[in-house]
């Protein structure tokens, strides 16, 4: 296993070696360039106003508080990787190479690298990545030969110019209502009940717990882990007599014209009612009136119901990607 503080020599690559060095010894002004890359990659690849995220990543690369590893040929870093632990989990945060030929060829390397680390920690059994900056078929040779399972991913974005303004009649047992802080915890419970046995419940271990779906809202709605939470477009739907939350969206800002739908769902007892086309529908007349020209979401392939209801909506796939995940006794 490779040991942090020292650099790793391989002689990969079109050029006779290069380091792999760990990323602790790196602020953000060494990563600079490489930083900026990615900024652009964001906003020309997927509509994405990266600029926050990049800051934040960058006060942490001055706090040496990422652990991960960069890729340097002739003291030029190529690329850089990060991961992070949660208890018994790791997950791969972020893998970025430069815009070149071989980019695949260096998020291979440094993969190598962070699995390495990562399968050799003591007490860590399970390993996920998710990895928007390259196709699935571009990463998984790194990830096949080490037991992962692989999930293919669709990042799908809607031209709100060509929204239709059709209303969805819902009975009357249904009503939306605004978000509101206090909508945390039922959001919580929603995701837990409408991810069970779901295949997102496998390739992220947070829906399998209340807690778990806790986190993954607070991750959006507080720490800005999907672009800025947008509460007055972010939606909840009630069934009226038994007072249960049985649907919700949350939606964020990725840019002054671009929004993003971090998380949808539907209570499976009340799928079948047109409530997702509903809260979709509303979003968009939302994100209309706020002068937003697209709107994004990511799906897994597996999930044909909600691709098919995605696309009949005008939602089409701008990008795959892959997501992975690894068990211990796998």
């Amino acid at each position: 296993m490779t040991s942090f503080g020292e650099s790793v020599v391989t002689t990969e690559g079109p050029l006779p070696a290069r380091q792999v060095v760990d990323l602790r010894q790196f602020g953000s002004s060494h990563l600079q360039e490489l930083l900026e890359e990615e900024k652009r990659f964001w906003a020309e690849e997927l509509q994405w106003d990266f600029n926050q995220t990049s800051t934040l990543i960058g006060s942490c690369l001055d706090a040496r508080r990422l652990t991960g590893y960069v890729l340097l040929e002739d003291s030029t870093p190529l690329g850089y990787s990060f991961f992070v632990y949660e208890g018994s989990k790791a997950i791969i945060g972020n893998v970025f190479a430069r815009l070149r030929a071989d980019r695949a060829e260096i998020a291979r390397l440094l993969l190598r690298h962070v699995i390495e680390t990562l399968q050799g920690t003591p007490g860590i059994d399970r390993i996920e990545a998710q990895l928007p900056h390259f196709s699935l078929e571009e990463i998984f040779p790194s990830f096949e030969p080490n037991g992962f399972r692989a999930f293919g991913r669709q990042f799908m974005m809607h031209d709100l110019g060509s929204a239709s303004s059709e209303s969805v009649g819902l009975d009357g047992e249904i009503r939306f209502q605004g978000w509101e802080e206090k909508e945390e915890s039922v959001m919580a419970a929603l995701i837990h009940e409408a991810y069970r046995g779901h295949v997102d419940s496998e390739i992220n271990l947070q829906y399998r717990s209340r807690r778990g779906a806790l986190q993954v809202i607070e991750n959006v709605t507080r720490h800005r882990g999907c672009g800025v939470f947008e509460p007055g477009d972010s939606l909840v739907a009630v069934h009226a007599p038994s007072g249960v939350c049985c649907g919700g969206m949350l939606v964020t800002s990725v840019g002054t014209s671009g929004s993003h739908i971090p998380q949808i769902c539907v209570l499976p007892e009340f799928q079948g009612r047109r409530i997702g086309t509903a809260l979709l529908y509303a979003c968009f007349e939302k994100l209309r009136s706020r002068g937003h020209r697209q709107v994004s979401l990511t799906v897994t392939d597996e999930n044909s119901d909600a691709i098919r209801l995605y696309e009949r909506l005008g939602f089409r796939t701008y990008r795959r990607f892959g997501a992975f995940v690894w068990h211990a006794d796998k």
